[in-house]
């Protein structure tokens, strides 16, 4: 069982108290729930390790683990587990999957999770749109949070109302492709780490730092799958 107290508790506040009697607030709320629920875990949309002892599934957003890579790299290395997502941010080069970006980027976040060893990846905006919006002529859902700004363009949501259910977006598709890349590379990584990180780092040094030409991804692509192949050959020649 999973529990969510309070979204980016760490985010926004006015002054260092503010934090503080957050943070005991929040310890403690959580402190209630496990007592009362034994074994529910506590995910969190964070941007520090500042809720220590509260929370079981730290999430930053991606700017905000580049940020901090040092805090978050220990929290993994503790044994704790340390998701990502992508929000309303971060924009400009970074790593998203907004309308105007090229859906590579999509597709290349899960690359970044690999990369930096993180265990999940949390999806903001499946269907978010208001009744009445129509997400096929307009693609900016209102931000009601008080910011008093509009949520970037596909932002809010990767399917569309049809008929008969959701219709899938190809960010999602991109989605989707991303969580298998992520996953034959921890196969690979299981077999050879060292081969695992060289075959990343062609493409990927951060999540604001990366080569997104398709010609180069579909290379590495294709050599992820032959060091998967001769990784099972070896195996079964090994088996016999």
């Amino acid at each position: 069982m999973v529990f969510h107290i309070h979204d980016e508790p760490d985010v926004h506040y006015r002054d260092a108290q503010t934090l503080e009697a957050r943070r005991r607030q929040y310890l403690l709320t959580a402190n209630i729930l496990r007592r009362q629920l034994p074994g529910v875990r506590v995910i969190e949309a964070v941007d520090s390790d500042a809720f220590y002892g509260g929370v079981d599934i730290w999430v930053p957003v991606t700017s905000a683990f580049e940020r901090r890579r040092e805090a978050f790299a220990r929290l993994i290395a503790l044994g704790e587990q340390v998701w990502t997502y992508v929000c309303c941010s971060p924009e400009g080069h970074w790593l998203n999957r907004f309308l105007d970006q090229p859906l590579l980027h999509g597709r290349l976040l899960f690359w970044g999770c690999a990369a930096n060893r993180i265990g999940g990846y949390l999806h903001w905006g499946f269907n978010q749109f208001p009744e009445g919006m129509d997400p096929f002529q307009g693609t900016s859902c209102p931000n009601h949070t008080g910011i008093g700004t509009n949520f970037p363009c596909g932002d809010c949501f990767i399917v569309y109302p049809g008929e008969d259910g959701p219709l899938l977006s190809m960010r999602l598709e991109a989605s989707r492709r991303g969580a298998e890349d992520a996953a034959l590379l921890a196969m690979l990584r299981e077999c050879d780490e060292a081969a695992h990180d060289a075959l990343i780092a062609r493409i990927f040094t951060n999540n604001s730092t990366y080569n997104d030409d398709p010609a180069v991804f579909a290379e590495d692509y294709a050599q992820l799958l032959a060091l998967l192949e001769q990784s099972d050959e070896t195996d079964r020649g090994e088996a016999k």
